[in-house]
């Protein structure tokens, strides 16, 4: 009987033990993964540095000794990145007075193999002023998927030195406004900027390029002063600033900011053109003409229904039915007439991406004359949306995902008449 009751307490302290090591392994395992992603990270924000901007690279080293990595998580981006994100502590905030009610994290974009492609610091002012703990669950992967937020309020995005690049700012869940800061030549008009005007011929110029949306369709654009940079570089040690990264001052050229300033204006003025300069048109092309049987023929219609900036075309095809009525006169009808496909003709440019739907036919057929019941004339209404996306890659920061895409309604109308040619 002893020895049966001491089998029992045998085999659970066993399991105890077991179970015991396989959780310190665990612990040991998990602790080894943290400690290798905050070598990467720290490794990552190192190489942002520049011996030329000591005081930028200081608001580095504060950053690093105010990340709060046991608060880290990850969300999806696409197939082959995820975002890490990381909470800033708010010592950082009173030493770099940023506002209380602000939330401020690390937001770096990783590969598959776990590597930190880019990343920014950044500041969300949530609406009203009304502060919370943390950005709620899958902000960013909605954000750059297009969905709708579960918050709304202002994302401003900045560099890992402070550098002030781009915002995001969110009413009801959807983008309200999109802002971003262009480096120019061109000085502010004096006229209405007596006091910040400069005559200086080697200054660079800040303005913030912001737009208002509605229901992803950009509605008003206006570009905002900012002030200057001239010559002989800087080292802003404060947040939000405009000095840029890597040494650059105005006027000199040499610096990624400035690099990355000419890269975006170019990038974006042409992602505008395309999705401003393209048009609705209505051009037949020819027709497809099969036979059914001996009174009954297919005429589809092709048409061009929307002639893209850059030369790129999208043509619809759509699909008709007509009937012989007098076999004397050899007059045909339209019987039916639906649509078809929408397909494009030639490309967009390498750093702009169209995407269309097929779009919603609706058919109309007349005759005649008024008084006449035979139907001599089809027509279709074709309404379509087109969605423009920049693509195009900047130094150090890829403005995929960035640039909010533009969705812009189009439709088309043409009537054909009822003859077999």
């Amino acid at each position: 009987m002893r020895k049966k009751f001491l089998l029992p307490l045998i085999l659970w302290a066993t399991m105890l033990v077991l179970f015991s090591c396989q959780k310190e392994f665990e612990n040991q395992n998990t602790n080894n993964n943290q400690g290798e992603l905050i070598s990467k990270v720290n490794g990552w924000l190192d190489k942002q540095k520049s011996p030329t901007q000591p005081n930028k690279a200081a608001n580095i080293d504060l950053l690093k000794e105010n990340l709060n990595f046991t608060e880290l998580k990850f969300e999806d981006l696409n197939q082959s990145e995820k975002f890490l994100i990381i909470p800033v502590n708010e010592d950082y905030e009173t030493k770099k007075n940023i506002d209380k009610k602000t939330v401020l994290v690390l937001l770096l974009v990783m590969d598959k193999s776990t590597n930190i492609i880019r990343g920014n610091l950044v500041l969300y002012s949530p609406e009203d002023n009304h502060r919370l703990n943390e950005i709620p669950e899958n902000t960013f992967f909605k954000m750059y998927n297009n969905k709708s937020l579960e918050c709304n309020g202002l994302f401003n995005f900045l560099s890992v030195t402070g550098r002030k690049m781009y915002q995001r700012e969110y009413k009801d869940g959807k983008l309200h406004s999109f802002g971003y800061v262009k480096a120019s030549n061109k000085k502010p008009d004096e006229a209405s900027n007596q006091a910040v005007a400069r005559t200086e011929t080697d200054c660079t110029h800040y303005y913030y390029i912001l737009t208002w949306w509605i229901d992803g369709v950009p509605v008003y654009q206006e570009a905002i002063y900012l002030g200057s940079i001239c010559a002989g570089g800087c080292d802003d040690p404060m947040n939000q600033t405009l000095c840029p990264d890597d040494g650059g001052g105005g006027g000199g050229g040499n610096g990624d900011g400035v690099e990355y300033d000419a890269c975006i204006s170019a990038a974006v003025s042409g992602f505008q053109s395309e999705a401003n300069g393209t048009q609705a048109v209505s051009e037949t092309i020819g027709f497809d003409i099969s036979i059914i049987n001996e009174v009954t023929k297919n005429k589809n219609p092709k048409w061009r229904i929307l002639k893209g900036w850059s030369g790129w075309d999208l043509e619809s095809q759509e699909v008709g039915v007509i009937k012989l009525i007098d076999e004397q006169t050899n007059q045909w009808a339209w019987k039916s007439l639906t649509h078809g496909l929408i397909s494009m003709v030639g490309s967009p440019p390498p750093g702009v991406s169209v995407e269309y739907n097929q779009g919603v036919g609706t058919p109309s057929f007349t005759s005649e004359t008024a008084e006449a019941t035979i139907v001599l004339y089809g027509g279709m209404s074709l309404n379509f949306n087109v969605t423009y996306r920049l693509l195009c890659n900047c130094p150090n920061l890829p403005l995929v995902g960035q640039i909010p895409p533009v969705i812009r309604p189009y439709n088309s109308t043409a009537i054909w008449n009822s003859k077999p040619i």
